[in-house]
């Protein structure tokens, strides 16, 4: 099994931002899966399941390096797509 915590840190290892900083820690494990869960659905071809035992708060199965590296890319997206994309950013642009 591999914990949801080693995705999340591998996550947070690829982004400089630390918007949670301030956040309760409830607050920011919830995000953080927000962010897993809109995350594995472009993981097309996994070469192992990608089901989540809630109680152990990890996967049910042992993830690769690659595999946790790939989940963590796509949280990054995103992350970024959420952070980038928002209408206070790009209606500077229209101003």
């Amino acid at each position: 099994m591999t914990s949801l915590t080693t995705i999340y840190k591998s996550f947070l290892s690829k982004i400089e931002e630390d918007e949670w900083g301030d956040w309760a820690e409830d607050d920011v494990k919830e995000d953080l899966r927000v962010l897993l869960d809109a995350a594995l659905p472009y993981f097309k071809f996994p070469k192992v399941k990608l089901d989540i035992d809630e109680d152990a708060e990890a996967f049910t199965e042992d993830l690769s390096n690659r595999e946790i590296q790939i989940i963590a890319t796509y949280m990054k997206i995103e992350w970024l797509n959420r952070t980038i994309l928002t209408w206070e950013t790009i209606k500077n642009f229209y101003d």
